[in-house]
């Protein structure tokens, strides 16, 4: 692995939740004291990664379920190959839309953040309206880390300080809530592990340093996840599990997404048939995720709305 991959797959690891817990904070002195290299090489390479445009930003939401918001996934089948490569554009004018994944052929994963009740499938409507759209599933709804309690208005004032500073270390933040850096510290981290505070990076996976590739397993009804899972990472060092979705009936139920780093693309079909060696996968789809997207503004007006203690119609 490349120190780039391996300082990246640290920081995901020392996180509360994969995806949703990688804070603007990371613990780079952990992570080079695990790689033993320098603290200042780890922030070299944070520094890198946001000038080569793959580190784009942060995102800091209160759970989607504290604001009866849904994040769903659909396979978006574009008419030909052509068509495809506009619908990766066309998708970035989408409200909603908060990551787009490459797959094989015509097809394309869309991760969107709408609404309950009518919200994903007013999504995948207008994902079907689209020029070069042929076929849009059924939303699927995404896996999201257990939600635990509600959020004070302590906790609002300080989640609404964080969003607008996400880089502020913790003593600016205190100073900012007229605490003490001990009683904030403590805030932030009981809202981190009840999951009421989430936390992502936007990243640009086109500007990383080295190449990624992205896998979803199939996995056969009844087959074991945690199985699956040990003898994946047993078989592909450095692989990262991003997330879980669950298809609908009559497709094998459930998919668990890798990325891996990858010296050139002829290593894709060897891991390919590594997963597919795995007791309980029916099948592995090849994908290269590609830019994250802000979500839709909605979301920011709802987060004040409930800031200011009222409710949501």
């Amino acid at each position: 692995m490349t120190l780039d991959w391996e300082i990246y797959d640290q920081l995901l690891r020392r996180t509360e939740s994969p995806i949703w817990g990688r804070f603007p904070r990371p613990p780079t002195a952990e992570v080079a004291s695990r790689l033993r290299v320098s603290p200042n090489t780890v922030w070299r390479k944070l520094g890198d990664w946001r000038r080569r445009g793959f580190l784009r930003g942060y995102i800091i939401l209160p759970h989607p379920n504290l604001l009866q918001a849904a994040i769903t996934r659909y396979t978006v089948s574009a008419t030909d190959p052509i068509a495809k490569a506009r619908l990766l554009k066309d998708l970035e004018l989408v409200e909603g839309v908060i990551l787009a994944v490459n797959e094989v052929g015509v097809k394309l994963a869309v991760i969107g953040a709408t609404e309950l009740n009518d919200g994903p499938h007013r999504l995948r409507e207008l994902l079907r309206r689209l020029p070069g759209t042929a076929v849009v599933s059924p939303p699927h709804r995404a896996w999201l880390p257990p939600c635990e309690g509600e959020l004070t208005g302590e906790d609002w004032r300080l989640l609404t300080i964080v969003r607008n500073t996400p880089e502020a270390p913790v003593t600016r933040l205190a100073s900012r809530m007229g605490r003490s850096t001990k009683t904030v510290s403590r805030q932030l981290a009981l809202l981190r592990r009840s999951h009421r505070m989430l936390s992502m990076w936007l990243e640009d996976w086109s500007h990383f340093p080295s190449l990624v590739a992205g896998f979803t397993l199939r996995l056969e009804p009844g087959a074991d996840p945690n199985y699956v899972r040990r003898e994946f990472h047993g078989m592909v060092p450095g692989c990262q599990e991003r997330a879980w979705f669950d298809f609908p009936p009559g497709e094998p139920g459930r998919g668990l997404t890798y990325m891996v780093e990858i010296a050139t693309t002829a290593e894709i079909d060897t891991v390919v048939q590594a997963g597919l060696r795995i007791r309980g996968v029916a099948r592995v789809e090849n994908n290269f995720r590609v830019a994250d997207r802000d979500y839709p503004t909605w979301i920011d007006r709802r987060i004040e709305l409930l800031r200011r203690g009222r409710a949501v119609s």
